[in-house]
């Protein structure tokens, strides 16, 4: 299953609240491949809120998956020790957050040709209309030569009207600059154990091999973060 998760772009890191040597020796005897973290000082099964819920002082078996922003998308918390999750569920939600990890390229199907459309007949040209020829005009009878007109009297001459004062034109006034409307902050992600939140963030040491830290997969792959029991 482990081979299936890291296919599905994903990594699973498991958190025992034993100490080195406890934890050393669930990884060698048991030959598990993925990375056990050890956190004797339980600090982190408290923020994923799943420390002593069944009263036995341990974390409860638990599974978290986080994308790659850093949000819980998927819990599963047991209801009593012997409680586990069905471990398709995981990689179908694995699937779910990595769509292109799996998925092969379809080649394009071929174009096909188009057919070709044959032209419409050339319509043949209508006999010219015959031009009528027109009537042949008239002539005119030349009018009579008209009569002397008087002359006309030569009008009085007008004063000229007195120019009007200028007004001055009245000052155009100034519209005041719009005022801006403050942009609302974005609202801070929350930090919590529940669906849909930040998952709470992490630095431990592990069992073998550099420690790991939640924040160094962020953009990079998705997490599967389990609270371990040293029977599993």
């Amino acid at each position: 299953m482990y081979e299936e998760i890291q296919d599905l772009n994903a990594e699973v890191l498991a958190i025992s609240v034993d100490d080195l040597s406890g934890a050393e020796s669930i990884a060698q005897g048991q030959d598990i491949p993925f990375p056990i973290l050890y956190d004797p000082s339980k600090d982190v099964p408290k923020a994923y809120m799943v420390y002593n819920l069944l009263g036995d002082g341990l974390a409860t078996p638990s599974t978290f998956v986080i994308d790659r922003d850093g949000v819980i998308r998927w819990k599963y918390v047991a209801r009593s020790i012997g409680d586990r999750h069905p471990t398709s569920r995981i990689l179908d939600l694995l699937a779910d957050l990595n769509p292109t990890a799996m998925v092969l390229p379809t080649a394009a199907p071929p174009t096909p040709t188009p057919t070709a459309v044959p032209s419409p007949p050339t319509p043949t040209a209508a006999p010219p209309t015959p031009t009528a020829v027109p009537p042949t005009p008239t002539p005119t009878a030349a009018p009579p030569t008209p009569t002397a007109v008087p002359p006309t009297p030569t009008p009085t001459a007008v004063p000229p009207a007195p120019t009007a004062t200028a007004v001055p034109p009245t000052p155009t006034a100034t519209a005041a600059p719009p005022t801006s409307t403050p942009t609302a902050a974005p609202p801070e992600p929350v930090v919590g154990p529940n669906v849909g939140s930040l998952a709470p963030g992490f630095q431990l040491a592990a069992a073998s091999g550099p420690g790991r830290s939640l924040e160094s997969y962020r953009e990079d792959k998705s997490v599967v973060v389990v609270f371990y029991r040293a029977f599993w």
